[in-house]
């Protein structure tokens, strides 16, 4: 987990502008070492929301970046709020602004369900965009390339 969220870090770290310093040459906004994320390119965690410990994990790599000012996203409906809307929403921020994907590649990403907003149609969506949206898969499990339950169709 710690070398996706160091390749994570590093793409994200890339500023829009080309002619800006290297990441190393922008100032540390904490003691933990992360440069500020201010004039990055708008990035997405897609994953299978499960409640589980990767996804509580990857929440807090999402807040942690959030923090430090990084244009990331990541689907959380709050009430009120609808999990379709916002990943609509995100995925249509990613394509205009070429944004990038970051698949959280666990053993079951991917995999096919009744949701029309799973990771599954999410990676199809960068699939389908490959021009406008980088994607950029995660290693988080020893499991790797994902192999969902449902089989090499899924």
């Amino acid at each position: 987990v710690k070398k996706a969220a160091s390749e994570a870090l590093q793409l994200l770290s890339q500023k829009l502008d080309p002619m800006c310093p290297s990441v190393s040459g922008y100032p540390n906004t904490a003691a933990t070492g992360i440069p500020t994320g201010e004039g990055t390119r708008v990035a997405m965690f897609s994953a299978r929301f499960d409640g589980g410990p990767m996804e509580k994990k990857f929440r807090k790599v999402y807040s942690i970046l959030r923090d430090h000012k990084y244009d990331i996203l990541m689907v959380a409906a709050d009430a009120g709020e609808s999990f379709a809307d916002l990943t609509t929403e995100y995925l249509g921020r990613l394509q205009e602004e070429q944004g990038t994907m970051l698949a959280v590649s666990t053993k079951h990403y991917g995999e096919m369900t009744a949701s029309a907003y799973s990771s599954h149609k999410e990676l199809k969506f960068a699939l389908d965009y490959e021009n406008d949206v980088k994607f950029l898969p995660l290693k988080v499990e020893d499991t790797y390339p994902p192999q969902p339950a449902g089989g090499p169709e899924h």
